[in-house]
């Protein structure tokens, strides 16, 4: 029997060329794979680094604006206390009373402020929360006092830390000059901002376990710091600051971002900060850099994990390169661990989820639809008719409406509110569009509920906000009239009026809106009040200026003025017609005028009378005289 032919064509490798060239292959694919890991660990250290620098920017913003919309707040309480405290002074006395249940309602509408107070020209604690006029509390020696007193022009000063002389808190204040009205100085009224609310409020924010948010004044020094190394007020003042920061805001810079260790505790972290507005205030918001790239690291470690595993399984692989199901289960395996992920994902989000199939069934919610609703996913799925039944019954219309909408949209949108299983009320932000498959085929919508109560109760609360200080606006005694410059400064537009305001001048609001005070009031510029108005835009400072109303050139009466500027840089004008008090005063200094004379006449006419008297007496002596002499 003869030998099969051997087939003809190239020879088959030797075993050491072939496991040469299998040793090269799997060499290079595994330095391939390595290099691919190190540029992904690098590049993944990068985005970490700028995912905190971004976080940290982001925070520091929102709280730059929640500072300064307290600051604001709080600076306006200041304003309503001492409008109404000069408005008192100004009528002739101040009602004690009045004027401190007006401070505490300012005070009850700003959480943050801790008291509300204000002192008069020595210093000493007259109105306002907790104030006892019989301790005689002084705050004289305090330098925003001290600067308050000898500079006019201060405006608002915000104090460095301390420590409440009424109730030994903690607090920063926040404070404004009172002037006399002659312009002296009359004393100061403050807000004192806790510390300790400033820094619950810090606490909201995530930062994780070993961020910092910390607020420092202009020199630098700490206000506060959240969390404290061990009680509120324990760092109060150091001035101890990273070189990085120093420089940046030495240099002028209001915001800015670094990387340095903490000089209260070594920690090294990201760093960003912000200056509050214009104030001399800034908010700097840190992540540990060990919280942050933990997740990293923990990520570097299952990279290098998964390169070894690939290591041995290539090198298994080479000794057993036709065993073809080795790759399948590693294809496996990788499906299986982007399906982990991508569940982990779905199962952790923060909002109510769910994905809805044509007939209205659930096919998948995430399990935060129990915070939000207090029912488990399990519960929905189980009665899909109960997304239905915890709708507000105030709100059955506004579903019943969505349906109808996404009977023919793809995506729609609304707010609603729920009732949750233990009765509480939630609204929410309702986002919805149809889902297709490959082919185009509806599977169902996907939905996203929101839980937005707290947004809507701060929406309410500014709602009504608005509405309390327009009331107060309409009905204030006074007249007030808010007038918009020019951007020259020679003429004012107005921009609005009250109803006291529309009395006085007996015109309609409407018909003076937007109308130049040249053109509706042309005699406002001889009578100086136009010179007053740009004096009070230029300068900032208040003045009183009365002045007289003249018709058919004679006084028909007089008009008091008061003008200040907000800080918006508009004109109020806050006047009185004072033509009845005046003619009084008028009526009065005639009579005290002509009172000496008529005392004179008074005196000659009894003098005559008494002249009169005793004549007609001796006249009747003679008579009886001689009445007597004829008998």
């Amino acid at each position: 029997m003869t030998a099969p032919a051997k087939p003809s064509g190239p020879a088959a490798p030797s075993p050491s060329a072939f496991i040469a060239q299998l040793i090269a292959g799997i060499l290079a694919t595994n330095l391939f794979v390595a290099a691919l890991i190190g540029l992904s660990i690098h590049r993944s250290y990068h985005q970490h680094q700028e995912g905190a620098e971004i976080t940290t920017q982001n925070l520091a913003q929102v709280l730059e604006s929640e500072l300064a919309g307290f600051l604001k707040n709080d600076d306006m309480a200041l304003f309503s206390v001492m409008d109404e405290y000069q408005r008192q002074r100004a009528a002739g006395s101040i009602d004690k009373k009045a004027l401190n249940a007006h401070i505490e309602r300012v005070r009850s509408r700003l959480p943050e402020i801790d008291a509300l107070r204000i002192t008069d020209a020595q210093g000493l604690l007259i109105f306002g929360s907790g104030v006892v006029p019989s301790m005689r509390t002084s705050l004289a020696d305090r330098p925003h006092f001290i600067r308050l007193r000898d500079d006019p022009k201060a405006g608002l000063v915000i104090s460095q830390p301390q420590v409440s002389r009424v109730n030994q808190k903690w607090v920063i204040v926040l404070a404004r000059r009172i002037d006399q009205p002659d312009g002296t100085f009359g004393g100061m009224v403050f807000a004192a901002i806790s510390l300790e609310h400033l820094s619950r409020t810090f606490s909201t924010l995530n930062v994780g376990p070993r961020g910092i948010v910390t607020l420092r004044d202009g020199e630098l020094g700490i206000v506060i710091r959240h969390p404290e190394p061990s009680v509120v007020g324990s760092v109060v003042g150091q001035k101890t600051a990273p070189a990085p920061l120093r420089e940046m805001v030495l240099g002028g810079q209001k915001a800015g971002t670094y990387t340095a260790l903490s000089t209260v505790d070594g920690t090294e972290r990201t760093f960003s900060y912000r200056r509050v507005n214009e104030h001399p205030l800034l908010i700097i918001v840190g992540l540990a850099t060990d919280d942050y790239l933990a997740e990293w690291r923990n990520g570097n470690e299952k990279l290098v994990e998964m390169a070894a595993l690939f290591i041995l399984i290539t090198s298994v692989a080479a000794w057993m390169i036709y065993r073809s199901w080795k790759h399948r289960m590693h294809s496996v395996e990788a499906l299986a661990r982007q399906e982990t992920k991508f569940r982990t994902m779905a199962d952790y989000t923060y909002d109510w989820e769910y994905w809805q199939g044509p007939n209205q069934e659930i096919l998948y919610m995430t399990p935060s639809c129990e915070r939000v609703t207090g029912y488990s996913s399990n519960e929905f799925v189980a009665d899909p008719v109960l997304l239905q039944h915890i709708v507000h019954p105030d709100d059955q219309y506004v579903m019943d409406q969505h349906m109808r909408d996404i009977a023919h949209l793809d995506g729609a949108m609304t707010d609603f509110r729920i009732v949750r299983r233990d009765g509480g009320i939630r609204w929410i932000s309702h986002h919805c569009h149809a889902v297709h498959n490959e082919n185009g085929e509806p599977t169902g919508r996907r939905v996203s509920n929101r839980d937005i109560t707290e947004r809507k109760s701060a929406e309410n609360a500014l709602q009504e906000s608005e509405t309390r200080l327009h009331e107060l606006f309409e009905n204030m005694g006074n007249g007030v009239a808010v007038y918009q410059p020019s951007t020259d400064g020679s003429d004012f537009i107005i921009t609005s009026m009250n109803r006291a305001a529309e009395h006085i001048e007996n015109r309609q609001c409407d018909d003076l809106i937007g109308k130049s005070v040249k053109d509706v009031f042309p005699g406002i510029v001889e009578m100086g009040l136009l010179d007053v108005f740009r004096r009070v835009w230029q300068s900032g400072k208040a003045e009183h200026f009365p002045v007289s109303l003249y018709h058919d050139g004679r006084i028909s009466g007089w008009r008091e003025n008061y003008v200040y500027k907000l800080p918006s840089g508009e004109i109020v004008a806050i006047y009185n017609d004072i033509t009845e008090r005046k003619k009084a005063e008028m009526q009065l200094r005639e009579l005290n005028d002509t009172l000496e004379q008529r005392v004179d006449e008074a005196v000659h006419q009894n003098m005559e009378h008494e002249r009169l008297l005793i004549q007609q007496s001796r006249l009747a002596a003679m008579g009886e005289m001689i009445g007597n002499i004829a008998h």
